[in-house]
């Protein structure tokens, strides 16, 4: 994220305020869209390998364990086979109701992929199950990438007109809010303040230190569009407006 500066000099771009408004959530969407979509790639792949080339043979549950987080309880079962006399096996996530029906040396159905024996279902037809979830899961991150988008990008846009628009007036320093997690502090936070006729605004995140060294009842200079109050020290000074006049050239002895 980027660091907010308070000695601003020139306006703040588009970019910059986009990702100080936390637009670098936009990034990690992406991120997991694309890992979304290469996996459900090869599950894709992975599940025709298993239709077109599976082989199913009787394999056995020979571990079985599970693991809480999050308040949430995983099972993973540990299953063995043998294809050509080599013996193969892996352990797996599987479901409440898999793990429940089946104890330590069970025999299980096993469909396993002919050239590689290592690739191995124990439900049929449960990698173009994944596939299927994990492509649904990769829309639904490209949904929410989008209204990240259109949410911050709109907020971004709305600071840089009040910005190059706006009334440029002051304002005074109501309330400044710590951020916390978990009831512990952050160290960051943001102020709220007030125009003298009424309207009120919210700074960006900053430092709760820079924050308090400006000081409640402090006069800070804001620009005002419509119902929207933006901090200079948020977005920047307005851009000097080049000057008209003509530039009238100095005598040679000037």
């Amino acid at each position: 994220m980027i660091e907010p500066r308070h000695d601003l000099k020139q306006p703040r771009s588009w970019g910059d305020l986009f990702f100080d408004m936390k637009g670098w959530l936009v990034l990690i969407a992406a991120v997991i869209l694309a890992i979304l979509t290469w996996a459900s790639t090869v599950s894709y792949k992975n599940a025709h390998l298993f239709e077109t080339e599976g082989v199913t043979v009787i394999g056995e549950v020979t571990a079985k364990r599970t693991r809480r987080s999050d308040d949430k309880t995983n099972y993973y079962v540990k299953f063995a086979y043998v294809v050509d006399a080599n013996r193969y096996g892996a352990e797996r996530k599987v479901g409440r109701n898999f793990d429940t029906s089946k104890d330590v040396g069970d025999p299980t159905d096993i469909i396993y992929w002919v050239k590689d024996p290592r690739k191995f279902e124990y439900i049929a037809g449960k990698t173009a199950r994944d596939a299927v979830s994990q492509q649904i899961l990769a829309g639904v991150v490209g949904v929410v990438a989008l209204g990240i988008i259109w949410s911050l990008g709109g907020k971004t846009n709305r600071a840089v007109l009040a910005r190059r628009r706006g009334r440029r007036t002051t304002a005074t320093i109501a309330q400044i809010v710590e951020r916390k997690n978990s009831g512990r502090p952050t160290g960051r936070g943001y102020m709220i303040f007030r125009t003298t006729g009424g309207k009120a605004g919210e700074s960006l995140d900053h430092p709760i230190r820079t924050l308090h060294a400006l000081g409640t009842g402090t006069a800070i200079v804001v620009f005002v569009r419509g119902n929207d109050v933006w901090w200079e020290g948020d977005v920047g000074p307005r851009a000097p407006v080049p000057s008209q006049l003509p530039k009238v050239p100095l005598s040679p002895s000037e």
